[in-house]
């Protein structure tokens, strides 16, 4: 062969190593391969944040490695916008090992993945905004400080004991966007009541365990049918009898305590006020708040 022809096919065959390297490691100008989770895909580290970044170009934040207890997620990072939240690649493996007190999601993030914030037994405020659609499975479990969690209209799906033993958890509104809640969701999490959104088709057993009452608008899904194999408290049914014998065929009214033409805006019986060192629960359906005043009408409270 001719010393010109072994310099040309060397040159194809080098050119032909450099081109399969690139793919098989995935560079990128934005980004650098940190661990096997993220080969052959776009991923690296900006400050405290470990992320990966979809096909579709948004950045899936999987670990906090820094020590601010008030936690604030980006919603871009390097370019990216942050989308998820939580591994992909390890089921139930929390954001971060810091023990935080606070967490601020922005409004870019849909997903809450598995396990994301579970154990976080110093957190006590977590604000989820509205663009937030699925919470996944152990998402907040066994944050035991957390209170008065808001969840907001857009989420649709809540998965199995994603809320479970946050004991300081004493009431939750359902938003109409919620369809499914996986079983013992909001398990041993002390609740009073729980406001039932209207569309909800998928019942976990166990969903509300140990809840007071549930509030019941007009128009539930006639699937909340499913409610009375796992729920044995009391029921208040925004509309009249006749309305909720013609929705619920097959569930007797003898089947639970149920109330009839209740408010849903402000729920009867579960009212705390505080006075000074004086605090007053009120645990009865007809317990009621007006202009400052306490109307106490006749049944039994708890002091």
């Amino acid at each position: 062969m001719k010393p010109k022809s072994k310099k040309i096919i060397s040159i194809i065959l080098t050119f032909c190593i450099i081109i399969s390297l690139v793919s098989v490691t995935g560079i990128n100008a934005n980004a650098t391969i940190i661990n096997e989770a993220l080969v052959g895909k776009t991923g690296g580290t900006s400050g405290d944040y470990q992320y990966e970044v979809d096909e579709d170009g948004y950045a899936r934040i999987e670990y906090y490695s820094g020590t601010d207890t008030n936690l604030v997620i980006p919603s871009t990072i390097d370019g990216y916008t942050v989308k998820y939240l939580g591994w992909e690649y390890y089921f139930n493996e929390s954001i971060t090992r810091t023990p935080i007190t606070s967490v601020t999601i922005p409004d870019t993030v849909t997903e809450i993945g598995p396990g994301c914030f579970e154990y976080q037994r110093k957190l006590t405020t977590v604000n989820i905004p509205n663009s937030v659609k699925f919470i996944g499975e152990n998402a907040f479990m066994e944050c035991e400080n957390l209170i008065d969690v808001t969840i907001p209209d857009g989420v649709e799906v809540i998965e199995n004991e994603a809320f479970k033993g946050c004991k300081k958890i004493t009431s939750v509104n359902i938003p109409d966007s919620v369809t499914d809640i996986g079983y013992n969701a909001f398990y041993d999490c002390n609740l009073n009541y729980v406001v039932l959104g209207k569309n909800v088709t998928e019942w976990g057993s166990g969903a509300f365990g140990g809840v007071k009452a549930i509030y019941v608008p007009k128009g539930t899904n006639k699937s909340f049918a499913s409610v009375r194999r796992t729920y044995g408290g009391t029921i208040y049914y925004e509309g009249s009898e006749e309305e909720w014998m013609n929705t619920y065929t097959n569930i007797y009214k003898d089947d639970f305590e149920v109330h009839f033409n209740c408010s849903l805006e402000n729920p009867a019986g579960f009212s705390t006020v505080v006075f000074n060192d004086f605090k007053l629960d009120l645990t009865y359906e007809k317990g009621n708040i007006q202009s400052g005043e306490i109307v106490l009408q006749e049944g039994t409270y708890e002091f």
